[in-house]
């Protein structure tokens, strides 16, 4: 009965827009059950698709871990890496994704565009701030940008055109470019994009330092350079990004201690320093982070306590400290995080669960 009202009210409706048509019951209901098996067919395809792309990456992620740490860890330890790195990048990846496919339209859409933007500069910055254009330009410059796997539209056409970058408002406020081979350095005039919302450059052989002049980046949410191979110590300037809420710098060659100033960054919900070479003890600033869900310190070489003062981060659920080189007891204090459900240690450089 239902059945029979939808495809009434759909033969109405076509009539109505001057789409004549002799109502076949049999004949229509074969045709729906046709265009919607063609649908969910095509879904089938995409999820596939999807799926496969996703099981690449994984596979390429699984070799790199291998071969960094197959000396070092045991398979059991790089599984448990594996998982947490797949955690924190899968949403990141589901956007790379996005922006694969829609590559064709932009490319369609700029071909349309194209007798406009011959009029303009090689660097055209329509709607976009100067500024942020130079600025993208010179990542692309000290990136190798001829050699990333996806460039599409770079220094060609209008700014809001290049991919893996989003354009609000006149101003550059998203840039992703994760696993796409930036090679060098990045540049400081990156911190000339004031009002970004989100870094994500991870996965990449980017070598050098973090620049001080990101810590002018003050509308920044998300940072994550992770899985790079970036040297030098966390400036102090980051201690700046009052609203960053994810800041993700596993898998590189930092060094140093980690700076207190990070105790600024009340906003902050994940925090991932794992996988590098960051020595001295744990900041007791921490404490100040009252919106942390994970805390991931694990494989450095930090010393020290552990500090009574993360027990007062009510909100973590998460905290890795393995693979570091603590002493002490464990504090009593830790036992106040209701919210904990994960708590990995290593005391006097031992691997154990302390779950």
């Amino acid at each position: 009965m239902y059945f029979d009202i939808i495809i009434k009210t759909i033969t109405y409706n076509l009539k109505k827009k001057g789409v004549v048509m002799n109502y076949n019951k049999p004949r229509f209901i074969y045709l729906l059950i046709f265009v919607i098996s063609l649908f969910i067919f095509q879904s089938l395809i995409a999820q596939n698709k999807t799926k496969k792309l996703f099981q690449d990456y994984k596979q390429e992620v699984k070799t790199r871990l291998l071969q960094r740490y197959q000396d070092k860890l045991s398979e059991q330890e790089i599984n448990s890496l594996f998982q947490r790195h797949i955690k924190i990048d899968s949403i990141s990846f589901l956007r790379k994704l996005t922006q694969i496919d829609n590559i064709k339209t932009q490319k369609q859409k700029i071909i349309m565009n194209k007798k406009a933007n011959d009029t303009k500069s090689k660097y055209s910055t329509t709607a976009v701030n100067v500024q942020d254009s130079l600025a993208l330009v010179a990542l692309y410059n000290s990136t190798d940008g001829d050699n990333w796997y996806y460039n599409d539209n770079w220094l060609t056409g209008s700014v809001k055109d290049w991919y893996g970058v989003t354009v609000s408002n006149g101003y550059v406020t998203y840039l992703e470019l994760a696993a796409n081979n930036l090679t060098g350095f990045i540049p400081p005039e990156l911190g000339n994009l004031t009002n970004l919302n989100q870094l994500i450059i991870y996965g990449n052989p980017l070598t050098g330092s973090i620049p001080k002049e990101l810590g002018n980046l003050s509308n920044l949410h998300r940072m994550h350079l992770g899985d790079n191979w970036l040297t030098g110590s966390i400036p102090s300037e980051l201690g700046n990004l009052t609203k960053l809420e994810r800041l993700v710098l596993w898998e590189n060659q930092l060094s140093g201690s980690i700076p207190p100033e990070l105790g600024n960054l009340t906003n902050m919900q994940d925090l991932a320093l794992n996988c590098n070479q960051f020595t001295g003890s744990i900041p007791s600033a921490l404490e100040n982070l009252s919106n942390l869900n994970n805390l991931f310190l694990d494989h450095n070489k930090l010393n020290g306590f552990i500090p009574p003062e993360l027990g007062n981060l009510s909100n973590l659920g998460t905290l890795y400290l393995e693979h570091n080189q603590l002493s002490g007891t464990i504090p009593p204090e830790l036992g106040n995080l209701t919210n904990l459900e994960i708590l990995w240690g290593c005391i006097k450089t031992r691997f154990s669960d302390l779950d």
